[in-house]
């Protein structure tokens, strides 16, 4: 049988993410991370990530580890000495900031020669900030995001110190004290439609800045002209994917999750879709998105079939 019809086949036996990864569960790794997944149907399956200018729209709670398989494709001359697995007990920012290009080196350091062109200098890699005009309007700039199931990203933020990114923090310490359910967490003022504002331009939890439809319908025209739309969800299709689209081997460390965040999943099931409509809203195109370029790229027809919605 010809290596074209093999490597589908086995592409599609490759399970996506488990569930529990979306709830902040245990990592994911490739039946064998000897042998790199390439998608063999794309002009692009070669040794060479061809991903550059990248700016990642990185919003809370949606896959911190995601950096390093930018971060190995944008500096190929010195990603293979970020570790697969952390020793240390140190946090993903951490691991990631050794070799992110500056201005988001803290310390002021010169450039990294490796990293030089890797990232769009105008947008952190670090942190959680959204997207600037003049990024998302360029067209020189590749921005990225991982998109996640509302119901999931509110409660993996609840459960982890409560986030809210763009709030006052010690006013927020402050509001949160009495704080005992996801619901009540969602239902609090400028929390819930982060991925809506961040698309938008806005901070992710914002009082000043509530979504408006205007706001919805500026992010999901946005989100059309993303460069890549991965899911937290699946999260072993997202991987395969970004390379299927832009080169570049898949490696150990694009599987390993730095961030355990297990939690009840109770706290997933007692939200819904009305508790973030609008993200929700955003997630639902951020899906149809996502299946669209899996069948652009040639990905098997169950492949596809497995994102859903609803997971």
């Amino acid at each position: 049988m010809s290596p074209v019809v093999v490597l589908p086949i086995l592409l599609a036996l490759l399970p996506s993410l488990p569930p529990s990864w979306a709830q902040g569960g245990a990592s994911f790794h490739p039946r064998s991370s000897h042998h790199p997944v390439h998608h063999e149907t794309t002009a692009h399956a070669n040794n060479s990530c061809r991903l550059r200018n990248i700016a990642w729209l990185h919003m809370p709670k949606t896959g911190t580890s995601f950096g390093r398989t930018l971060i190995h494709c944008a500096c190929p001359a010195s990603s293979h000495k970020l570790p697969v697995h952390d020793s240390q007990g140190r946090e993903p920012f951490s691991l990631i900031s050794q070799w992110a290009h500056p201005p988001w080196n803290r310390r002021g350091e010169r450039p990294r020669e490796a990293c030089e062109g890797g990232f769009d200098p105008r947008h952190s890699l670090l942190f959680h900030e959204p997207l600037p005009a003049e990024v998302i309007q360029d067209p020189s700039s590749r921005v990225v995001a991982l998109f996640r199931d509302p119901r999931h990203r509110l409660a993996s933020s609840f459960h982890y110190r409560k986030l809210a990114y763009g709030l006052n923090q010690t006013e927020w310490l402050e509001r949160q004290g009495g704080m005992r359910t996801a619901e009540e967490y969602a239902a609090f003022p400028g929390i819930a439609g982060c991925q809506t504002r961040m698309l938008a331009g806005y901070p992710c939890a914002s009082e000043r800045h509530p979504v408006t439809s205007a706001m919805l319908e500026l992010s999901l025209s946005r989100m059309q002209n993303l460069t890549f739309v991965g899911l937290t969800a699946h999260w072993g299709l997202t991987i395969r994917l970004f390379h299927a689209m832009f080169g570049g081997e898949c490696w150990e460390g694009s599987w390993t999750h730095l961030r355990r965040g297990d939690y009840d999943p109770s706290l997933s099931s007692a939200l819904r879709p009305e508790d973030d409509p609008h993200d929700w809203e955003v997630w639902k195109a951020a899906v149809k998105v996502f299946k669209r370029r899996l069948k652009e790229f040639g990905f098997p027809d169950e492949a596809v079939r497995a994102v859903r919605v609803w997971g």
